[in-house]
């Protein structure tokens, strides 16, 4: 059965979803919601492995993540996906970056209306479980030490995707942050929707539902009182780019704020 959470504009957690055990009787959310998280990214490099995974399957599994932090307490907010296909050629996506939720689950929304390549970490590609099937966005890799080699990348391989018909999602943000600081949110992605002559969509998001572990970064503490939100905006012209790196700024500003996310 395909799931249908990505179908509409919008999506809201429905009443009454259906719990285990540990997060009923005992509010215990995080060994659940792992155990969930690594079904889905095990049967994803399954697939990879046997060839099988595609779109379709980036999407169930989007959901699946989705499903997850609804099965152990938390709630989920989709606002304003009909933006990533408002535009009929390709575009730069620009989010914050608060967890490795997002990684897995914006590829679920996008690739319902386009094909679009990630930005991402150089040790992601490489990583056993999640890499194969991160291969199938043709994702562009950067190292995070380096930022101006990491700029020189993305702009030469940016530009590249952006001509043969592909969109590309960045998260200008060095590394994940669950606070917001306009200031040091890096102009990286207008700069390439500048360079390439297409326009941005910004996307504001909390997923600190999840926090960054304290010896294992991507397995840390899971808080299902913190609500997860992800906001699409219309498309801004990146003719002028540091009018539309202020505009996706505001925008993102405008809803961490209104969310209770601190900011900068």
């Amino acid at each position: 059965m395909v799931d249908t959470i990505f179908n509409g504009n919008d999506y809201h957690t429905p009443e009454g979803v259906p719990q285990p055990l540990l997060v009923r009787l005992l509010g215990w959310s995080r060994i659940p919601f792992y155990r969930y998280v690594y079904h889905e990214i095990r049967t994803a490099k399954q697939e990879s492995d046997q060839g099988l995974f595609d779109d379709s399957r980036f999407i169930a599994h989007s959901a699946g993540i989705i499903r997850a932090v609804e099965r152990c307490g938390g709630t989920v907010s989709i606002s304003g996906m009909e933006h990533i296909a408002s535009v009929s050629g390709p575009v730069v996506l620009i989010a914050n970056h608060m967890s490795f939720l997002e990684t897995f689950a914006l590829p679920g929304m996008i690739l319902r209306r386009r094909r679009f390549s990630f930005v991402v970490k150089e040790s992601l590609i490489t990583n056993r479980w999640v890499g194969a099937f991160l291969a199938t966005l043709h994702p562009i890799a950067v190292g995070r030490t380096n930022p101006r080699a990491d700029l020189r990348v993305l702009l030469e391989e940016g530009k590249d995707r952006i001509s043969s018909g592909q969109s590309v999602c960045v998260f200008p943000q060095s590394t994940r942050t669950p606070t917001f600081e306009g200031a040091k949110f890096n102009s990286i992605g207008t700069k390439l929707a500048y360079r390439a002559g297409c326009p941005v969509i910004p996307i504001a998001l909390r997923t600190d539902f999840m926090a960054n572990g304290r010896f294992l970064k991507d397995f840390g503490p899971v808080y299902p009182d913190r609500p997860v939100h992800f906001a699409f905006g219309a498309p801004i012209d990146a003719s002028d780019p540091r009018k539309a790196q202020q505009a996706v700024v505001d925008f993102v500003v405008s809803h961490l704020s209104e969310w209770g996310v601190p900011c900068h």
